[in-house]
């Protein structure tokens, strides 16, 4: 059992939690969806994301852009409207992804997912303009300057895959950025927009060059970033992702500024299989249990790598690959932290402890050769302490196995005079907290009844253990075992036992008022 040493007093920054910034859905007609708002409106409860980004604001599937049979193009806002509509009511700003190229605008009939998205250039720069003045000003009218200039417009989506997102080169991408930038600061200045939200990172040197030589104004770099280069055996298992987050946003402020603003605006914990090859359609690390592991590895290791971090995607409710029309199974992309029947998934619960990391951190002295992928995080929040802990393992990569631990976790501050504390475990594993593996000891039906239903919403909940344990000498020993990729929530404090009857005077006043006779 490796015993871990903690410094005498927290002694570290507390997190930054770049991740709970920003939150991604599908694209725009999605979110017409009563179950996807559903959906957000309780993660936005649960997290308090601020930004929400997703493709597809321009789609002919939102009717924006028509072409009478005289040629005329006019405009119809409706259902972008009930869209930003429910964003702004929720408190989202919108991280606006300009795209796709309405037909009636388009130079060319080339479109990607399902839904066909159009990812030509326009056909005239003139009509393109003429509509994103007329996008812009409606915009501003309807919400009012006020609230747009805290939203954030990103000229379209990973232009450096051509023929998937993008059909032209990379200097029409740019003169269309440019194009962008030219409307949207020419209307507002103090608008924020910016690019190229490539895949990966290669494209923004070129990108701040060309705005830098040609003086487009670009108030962010943004770019998308997944787990898919791990096996570099240069570098250690789980470190590949980290290590280019580290270097991008290095290079981007020595090109742009210390200040310039780094947005990753999609990731998540997509893994490799024994190929090394990545599966984009049915990759079941996404619901697995090491999603959730991977999340505290990524999240931890990543936290000073960008202003945020957009979880790609919030919920199953999600038509990439087509309508979701099965829980898990692997036809589509199951991208979320929440099923399509809102079951939360270990991911979910990876973000949900990470976000109760409060406060200053304690130093942690591991045992030495502990791989970087096993690891964890002691907060002290004045009546709380808390830790999360994981055991993470690359498939493929790592020799996996169990990891058993102890060590003294300081008792908060306001219960220093304390004889025992009440402290509180939850631990994710397969089948509690993880339910994916509950699905597939089910015989992974592609139909659920109510009661199978309610079994995986049973099956997504962690291991509960909360209990009275001694204190001594300012602490508690705690004794724990984490199987490969699982990962546990340690809590300290909350109301002293024998506390809850001494109500104030208000609490006794609202309780006598809803006493039923």
């Amino acid at each position: 059992m490796d015993t871990l040493q903690l410094s005498p007093r927290p002694e570290l920054a507390p997190l930054h939690h770049p991740w709970s910034h920003c939150i991604t859905v599908g694209r725009a007609y999605e979110l017409l969806r009563a179950d996807l708002r559903e959906h957000l409106l309780r993660l936005k409860q649960e997290f308090g994301y601020r930004f929400i980004r997703f493709h597809a604001s321009f789609h002919d599937d939102v009717a924006v852009v028509h072409e009478l049979p005289d040629g005329e193009i006019v405009y119809r806002w409706t259902q972008l409207d009930h869209i930003y509509d429910f964003l702004v009511e929720a408190g989202f700003d919108p991280i606006v992804e300009i795209n796709p190229m309405p037909k009636a605008l388009a130079s060319g009939e080339e479109s990607f997912f399902w839904y066909n998205m159009n990812i030509s250039p326009p056909r005239s720069m003139t009509e393109w303009e003429r509509f994103l003045q007329a996008y812009i000003e409606h915009t501003v009218e309807r919400y009012g300057i006020a609230t747009v200039r805290n939203w954030r417009f990103e000229v379209w989506n990973e232009p450096n895959l051509r023929k998937s997102f993008w059909a032209g080169t990379q200097e029409e991408y740019f003169e269309l950025y440019a194009s962008c930038a030219r409307v949207i600061k020419g209307m507002h200045p103090d608008l924020r927009i910016g690019g190229p939200a490539g895949a990966g990172k290669d494209w923004n040197p070129d990108f701040i060059r060309y705005c830098q030589q040609h003086a487009v104004p670009f108030d962010f770099i943004s770019f998308h970033v997944y787990p898919v280069g791990e096996a570099d055996e240069a570098l250690p298992p789980g470190m590949n992702i980290i290590d280019y987050l580290k270097d991008a946003k290095q290079r981007i402020h020595e090109l742009a500024g210390e200040d310039m603003e780094v947005l990753i605006t999609e990731w998540n914990s997509q893994t490799q299989d024994a190929n090394k090859q990545t599966k984009w359609v049915g990759n079941e690390s996404i619901n697995r249990l090491i999603a959730g592991s991977l999340v505290c590895h990524m999240l931890y290791q990543s936290d000073d790598s960008s202003d945020a971090m957009g979880w790609w995607v919030a919920s199953d409710v999600f038509e990439e690959g087509g309508p979701q029309v099965e829980v898990y199974g692997n036809r589509h992309q199951h991208y979320g932290m929440l099923s399509i029947d809102g079951v939360p998934k270990a991911s979910y619960h990876a973000f949900s402890f990470m976000n109760r990391l409060r406060g200053e951190r304690y130093l942690i002295e591991f045992p030495e050769g502990c791989p970087e992928t096993r690891h964890g995080l002691v907060t002290d929040e004045c009546s709380a302490t808390r830790a999360l802990f994981w055991n993470t393992f690359f498939p493929f990569q790592q020799e996996a196995e169990a990891w058993s631990f102890s060590f003294k976790m300081p008792v908060p501050a306001s219960h220093q005079d304390r004889k025992e504390i009440r402290v509180a475990i939850a631990q994710v594993k397969q089948g509690q907290g993880s339910a994916f593996e509950a699905w597939q000891a089910m015989g992974a039906p592609a139909n659920l009844s109510r009661i199978e239903q309610r079994a995986l919403a049973a099956a997504s909940e962690p291991q509960f253990d909360v209990r009275m344990q001694p204190v001594q000498d300012g602490s508690v020993e705690l004794r724990l075992q984490l199987e490969v990729n699982e990962f546990v929530f340690v809590e300290l404090g909350g109301d002293p036992a024998g506390n809850l009857a001494e109500l104030s005077t208000e609490q006794t006043f609202l309780n006598d008022s809803l006493q039923l006779s």
